[in-house]
């Protein structure tokens, strides 16, 4: 991480102890610094060009900010009235900071504050890490909330490459400030921020900006999550279906349960997924209670099995043997004696 030269836009001045650095004033010197005559320029075309120049220098210079700084929100209306109020009274005490190519890393604020003030601002350059020294600027800002801080922070840590496989690359996430409260709820925060940005990144601004909770946006991503994995649980030809919109997730769910014969009528249109889902449902308890139904068959037929092992012993076999038909009693001592021979003498 880079040396925090500035900790956001506030009303203090330089901290003690921080270089100053030359400030690059050549992006607010005119837009013509330096233009080249055109020669054999007619009466129109030299009023046309002072109607431009004119109109150029009573707007205000447009100054590039960093992309990494542009996604920490500004202040709001009132807060930034007051700092320009204060830099008007006490004048700029805290440059802003620009990268070696010129867009702001750190004092948007700042900048607008001086516009509205009307005083020149005054600027310093930073040549090192970028990120680094954006996050290191703006993660104490004390007008965001915690979960707002975690979004700004994981967007900017994204912009860098430093989110891969639903984790942060090893020491990426700053260190806790001392306004954010505790180090496991700074974590658990950037846990939350790194599902959304795995999810539904396109959300993270919102909470940034305040016009979403980070819960709020935990629970979409929570739910996006859930339908990817259910996504890649189901058959190719579904999950092209799901892809292209022509079937939700737990519509292709459904149709994934559904035997091929009852599958194949409702791609055909011959079924709706009710009325296939009714006859499968109808097929499948049919084909359980067959299979009950043999179940049982076999248990009896083994419960009687372990009777008829014993029949030689049996005080009551004469009386059995002669109760039964003539096949049965033929068809039992058959079997009785290759399975249970009886013993020699």
């Amino acid at each position: 991480m880079c040396a925090k030269l500035l900790s956001g836009d506030r009303l203090s001045g330089r901290k003690a102890g921080d270089p100053a650095r030359p400030a690059p004033d050549d992006l607010l010197t005119g837009p013509h610094k330096g233009s080249a005559i055109m020669p054999n320029i007619g009466p129109r075309e030299k009023a046309l060009r002072a109607k431009r120049e004119a109109q150029s220098s009573s707007q205000p210079e447009v100054i590039p900010v960093h992309p990494a700084a542009a996604i920490w929100p500004m202040l709001p209306e009132p807060d930034l009235r007051r700092l320009a109020d204060d830099i008007k009274e006490n004048g700029l005490r805290y440059a802003i900071v620009r990268d070696a190519e010129g867009a702001v890393l750190d004092g948007r604020n700042r900048l607008a504050a001086c516009r509205i003030a009307g005083i020149e601002p005054r600027f310093e350059t930073f040549d090192g890490d970028a990120i680094a020294y954006v996050l290191s600027a703006n993660n104490e800002r004390r007008h965001l909330t915690l979960p707002q801080r975690a979004a700004a922070v994981a967007l900017t840590l994204a912009s860098d490459g430093k989110r891969a496989a639903g984790r942060w690359k090893r020491d990426s996430v700053p260190a806790v400030g001392d306004n954010t409260g505790s180090r496991s709820t700074w974590a658990d925060e950037m846990r939350r921020a790194g599902l959304v940005l795995d999810h539904c990144p396109e959300w993270l601004p919102k909470v940034v900006a305040g016009t979403e909770s980070l819960d709020a946006v935990v629970k979409k991503a929570k739910e996006i999550q859930r339908d990817k994995a259910k996504r890649s649980s189901l058959p190719e030809d579904l999950g092209v279906l799901v892809d292209a919109g022509e079937l939700s997730i737990d519509q292709a769910i459904r149709r994934s349960k559904l035997n091929a014969r009852y599958a194949g009528l409702v791609a055909s249109g011959d079924l709706t997924l009710d009325e296939a889902e009714s006859l499968n449902n109808r097929d499948a308890r049919e084909y359980q209670e067959a299979i009950q139904r043999s179940v049982e068959m076999i248990d009896s037929f083994l419960f009687g099995l372990a009777a008829a092992s014993h029949m030689r012993a049996d005080p009551m076999r004469a009386d059995i043997l002669s109760a039964l038909s003539e096949h049965s009693r033929t068809t039992f001592l058959k079997t009785e004696d290759e399975l249970w021979p009886a013993p020699t003498m």
